[in-house]
């Protein structure tokens, strides 16, 4: 995790003096220190825009006695933590191979039995006491007691979370484990920086956005012009035996534009299914999942060095098994394949596949989501064949449809024609629009085979300001 030079500042004052004086300082001194530096440095400012769960935060109760508090992965990011850490992951693996080897189910560890069989002198024995009972990011222990508040004698119960830690020799090991997430993206923004990205920027506030990064990338013009291509970068890091959320892929490929960037790019560590790489071609977002990050790493061997024992082993068990990230190939080839078996002129069954797929297709898009399907009008004459509330829409699309031209309700006429359709053949559902201001005079066309005489089209809606827009071809919408 990047961190702007204030924070580096505050969260390096707080590890020297645990450093120094094996405890943590209160967060008057580190304001102090602070303010003797710059006297607008606002401690409370501080802790606010740090990542989450890097440090406590002094906002929370304002007391000036308290412990300034930092985790493992704050420390890590410290000059001169080394050995520090190293003296924690010894003692790590000293309460993981107690815990497998004892034969009593309450496991217990004592600074003092650290110092006779590590051999550790009594500071560096107080400062694990406190990387443990503070470890608030994953905790390895039921109960936890200190006969001061100087952790100058300690004892704790070790919990089956110990277990998780099992192997775990190293700190970049120990932060893969309580924070895989967090290794995977700074992997990701090493590799951009290696690969030519520049400029790499998180959300202010660590905010989400729905990307994770921000970055250029040097380019030339079609008139041969040096400038930069600006892109988002979405990172998504699966866990061994979980699964990516496909709505959240599907949902970026359709909003990033709204960032006001030329491209963008979606890095994973599981793998892609061809219908999620088409889907991702079609909507102009490239992807670098498990085995293009092995290709791309093998042009820099040592970022892959760095990485070995984290993200780099994870990466080649991913990118050499041969199940990929789940996705629905199912539901969107079945109901292909139901399309082009079905003969035109059979207009119940295209209805039914054609509001299948406006739930495939748009059901992220509003909250709630719900399609309306074959409601009579007041006359019981007219049809219209399928109706979706524009409520809370999520696409910037529908969201200016619906403040600037006050379309309430989405209408959409499914036709199965053998020919292109005539605008004649529609001017029952088109004249239904007099009728129904919700609808924002705006008409979504399904047609098998497109529209006959698209400027007679053009010419009668734009009289009446009125909008139409034709999807032809059902079977391309599922891979938009």
């Amino acid at each position: 995790m990047k961190l702007s030079e204030i924070q580096r500042l505050y969260v390096q004052a707080i590890y020297e003096y645990f450093r120094w004086h094996g405890k943590w300082p209160a967060y008057g001194y580190i304001g102090r220190t602070l303010t003797h530096i710059n006297r607008d440095l606002d401690i409370e400012e501080i802790t606010k825009s740090l990542p989450r769960g890097y440090a406590t935060a002094f906002a929370f109760n304002h007391d000036l006695k308290a412990d300034a508090v930092l985790s493992i992965s704050a420390i890590s990011g410290c000059d001169g933590s080394e050995e520090d850490l190293a003296d924690f992951i010894r003692a790590l693996n000293y309460c993981v191979e107690k815990y497998f080897n004892a034969e009593e189910d309450t496991v217990e560890i004592s600074s003092g039995e650290l110092i006779q069989q590590l051999h550790m002198a009594d500071v560096t024995v107080r400062k694990i006491g406190f990387l443990i009972r503070d470890a608030y990011e994953y905790p390895i222990y039921s109960s936890f007691g200190a006969k001061d508040a100087h952790c100058s004698e300690w004892t704790c119960t070790l919990s089956r979370t110990i277990r998780r830690f099992n192997g775990v020799t190293s700190i970049a090991k120990y932060l893969a484990k309580i924070d895989p997430t967090h290794v995977f993206e700074s992997f990701v923004r090493d590799l951009l920086k290696s690969s030519g990205y520049e400029n790499i920027v998180e959300p202010a506030g660590y905010q989400d956005l729905g990307y994770d990064f921000q970055v250029t990338y040097p380019a030339t013009s079609p008139q041969d012009a040096p400038h930069e291509q600006k892109l988002v970068v979405q990172v998504k890091h699966r866990n061994v035996a979980g699964q990516l959320n496909i709505a959240t892929i599907q949902r970026f490929f359709k909003e990033y534009r709204r960032y006001g960037v030329d491209e963008a790019l979606f890095v994973t560590n599981a793998t892609m299914t061809p219908q999620i790489e088409r889907l991702a071609l079609n909507n102009g977002v490239e992807i670098w999942d498990a085995r293009k990050l092995l290709s791309l790493l093998e042009r820099f061997p040592e970022l892959q060095q760095q990485y070995s024992e984290t993200v780099v082993e994870q990466l080649y068990d991913t990118g050499g098994s041969s199940e990929p990230i789940s996705s629905p190939p199912d539901e969107y080839d079945e109901l292909v394949k139901e399309l082009r078996a079905l003969p035109t002129g059979e207009g119940k069954a295209y209805e039914d596949i054609v509001k299948k797929a406006l739930e495939i297709c748009f059901r992220d898009d509003f909250t709630p989501f719900k399609v309306k399907e074959q409601i009579i009008t007041d006359n019981e004459k007219r049809i219209r064949d399928f109706i979706i509330d524009n409520r809370d829409p999520k696409i910037e699309f529908w969201q200016s449809l619906k403040s600037i031209r006050r379309v309430e309700k989405i209408l959409f006429d499914a036709k199965n024609y053998k020919n292109p359709i005539m605008y004649s053949e529609i001017s029952d559902t088109i004249r239904y629009l007099d009728f129904n201001k919700a609808f924002g005079d705006l008409l979504i066309i399904i047609s098998r085979n497109g529209v006959k005489d698209t400027k007679e089209f053009i010419e009668v809606f734009s009289k009446r300001e009125r909008i139409i827009l034709c999807l032809a071809r059902l079977c391309t919408m599922f891979h938009q």
